[in-house]
């Protein structure tokens, strides 16, 4: 092989080696997300980031009462909530009409 062809060869490789990096980079697994768990009392959820919890909420924020959420949806929707804000770099905190507008029942029965 003479050194031209040596040149396009590595020229090749050092393309599809890139490539490949940025085809990884598009569709990796994103390393920040929710997760909902069962209580005693109902649901709750954590935001974990790289294996890391950074938030786990037990009980729904901005309500007086220490109340469980009523359904497995209700937390992932105020997971998910707060999860934008911290992508979004605001604070994380959930106000009552937050949750009013997410449709959360606030004071479920169990």
């Amino acid at each position: 092989m003479n050194y031209k062809g040596t040149i396009l060869y590595l020229g090749i490789s050092l393309n599809i080696i890139l490539l490949v990096i940025a085809i990884w980079l598009v569709y990796r697994e994103d390393k920040v997300y929710t997760h909902v768990f069962e209580t005693e009392q109902g649901y709750g959820y954590a935001i974990v980031d790289h294996g890391h919890i950074l938030i786990k909420q037990a009980f729904i924020p901005a309500v007086t009462k220490e109340r469980a959420f009523c359904t497995k949806q209700d937390a992932e929707k105020t997971a998910r909530l707060v999860l934008k804000k911290l992508n979004d770099h605001q604070n994380p905190a959930v106000s009552e009409p937050e949750l009013k507008a997410l449709g959360i029942d606030l004071d479920c029965q169990k």
